[in-house]
């Protein structure tokens, strides 16, 4: 579902929203695929990974989170922060 969202407190709560609905996935894809592709649009932040790993964890989800940001938004995970690499 492509969104028109240009702040990203906005992003952040669409994502932490799929994710409370169970949409992982969803949200991955949001993460990935969506977001910082419109011209005017929010880039995926640190603050958006730390929301998909706080519900991957509980779904025993996280590697294939890693993988997926390291595949899709490479620059990204090389900026993020130890504790959110392991």
């Amino acid at each position: 579902m492509k969104m028109d969202i240009a702040k990203p407190a906005h992003w952040h709560a669409w994502l932490e929203c799929l994710c409370r609905l169970g949409q992982l996935q969803e949200a991955l894809k949001s993460l990935c695929l969506e977001m910082g592709k419109g011209e005017d649009d929010v880039e995926p932040d640190e603050d958006c990974i730390r929301i998909l790993f706080k519900f991957a964890r509980q779904e025993g989800m996280v590697a294939e989170v890693h993988t997926r940001v390291q595949r899709y938004l490479p620059t990204l995970w090389k900026r993020l922060p130890e504790d959110l690499t392991r």
